[in-house]
Parts: structure tokens; C-alpha cells; sequence
């Protein structure tokens, strides 16, 4: 019976109601008998889900896999904290002036984008705390040649979203700015 058992799982690749997923379903041995295990795996919302289970039949199995639904914030325990999960060491957008100059994490919310597309170097601007014109915001950029870094348009996945961005502050016309080319450097807080 152990020659059923792969020497690599196979590992499919896809989503979860548009969030990315990696499922796979194996055939193991427990007592002379053969068993079959599913895992799958969700990204959604900064956080990891699994589901893992066995069944007799590996038609079973896919059929449990199937099953597996993600949770929707409506149906979270209401419990759970609904402030953001801001890190240690990281500071908040009001206080980036005191930090020009230096590579900081700052968080804030995010309150008003935009893609200047016919602008030269075709900027996105992303605005934390105050919206534009208010000097006492804190801007984003994303410059044109680094927007296919990200797989998604930032000036509007980030609205309205409590964001981490990592990058040096500089200051620029009296507000300060932080350069950011991959969407590594910039978090939704859950």
C-alpha cells in the first residue's frame, strides 16, 4: 500500500472567493489502511486560514475540501478585537515630521489617493491622515516605473484602509513623503 503514497504532494494553486489559496489532498497509511488528508491553505486579510482533515475515500476527501468556506468579518467572533494591530516600533502619521530623514514604519489611514497619470513621471499619491491640500498629511508616492511592481491599482486597493508603510521620510513643498516602489513596503493593518 505505501507505493500508492507520492513522493510529492501535488499542490494546486488558486482562490478562495478571490483570495489566494494553495490546496493539496495525499493518500497516507495508518494501520495497513489507506487514508486520505487535505490541507488547504487561504490568505485573506493579512491572515492565514487552514483546514485540515482526513477521509476514507479520496472522493470524500475533495468533497470536504470543497466544503471549506471562508469567514466573512460579519461572521468573526464578535469578540475579537476590532483595533488595529499596529507593531511595536512603529509610529503614527502625526508624529513622521519628528522623524525627516530617517527610515521609520509610520501607520495611519489612508483618506485620499491619486493617479496622475499625465503627470511627468505618472505618480500615485496616498494620502495618510489628512487628505490634500492639508500640509499636515503624510504622502505616499509610487512613481510611474515602479507601478508594475504591484499586481493591483494602489490608489484604489489602499483607500480608506489603515495602512503600515515602511520607507525613509523625506520632506517635499513642507509635507512630508515617503517613496515606496514595492508593495512590500506598505501593509493593511487588520
Amino acid at each position: 500500500m505505501t507505493d500508492s503514497i507520492p513522493k510529492k504532494p501535488i499542490i494546486e494553486f488558486g482562490s478562495r472567493q478571490g483570495h489566494p489559496s494553495a490546496t493539496t489532498i495525499i493518500s497516507a497509511t495508518a494501520s495497513e489502511q489507506v487514508i486520505w488528508c487535505y490541507i488547504t491553505v487561504v490568505f485573506w486579510d493579512n491572515r492565514i486560514y487552514t483546514l485540515a482533515g482526513t477521509r476514507e475515500t479520496e472522493d470524500e476527501a475533495i468533497t470536504a475540501e470543497a466544503s471549506f468556506k471562508l469567514l466573512t468579518p460579519a461572521s468573526l467572533d464578535t469578540t475579537l478585537s476590532t483595533e488595529p494591530q499596529i507593531p511595536d516600533g512603529a509610529i503614527s502619521w502625526t508624529e513622521a515630521r519628528q522623524h525627516v530623514g530617517e527610515t521609520a514604519t509610520i501607520y495611519g489611514t489612508v483618506v485620499g489617493t491619486n493617479y496622475a497619470s499625465s503627470s511627468n513621471g505618472q505618480p500615485i499619491y496616498i494620502d495618510i491622515g489628512a487628505a490634500y491640500p492639508d500640509t499636515s498629511r503624510v504622502t505616499v508616492v509610487i512613481w510611474g516605473e515602479d507601478r508594475g511592481s504591484f499586481s493591483f491599482a494602489p490608489e484604489t486597493t489602499y483607500q480608506g484602509q489603515t495602512v503600515l508603510v515602511t520607507g525613509e521620510i523625506y520632506l517635499c513643498d513642507g509635507v512630508c513623503n515617503i517613496k515606496v516602489q514595492f508593495p512590500s513596503r506598505i501593509l493593511v493593518v487588520p
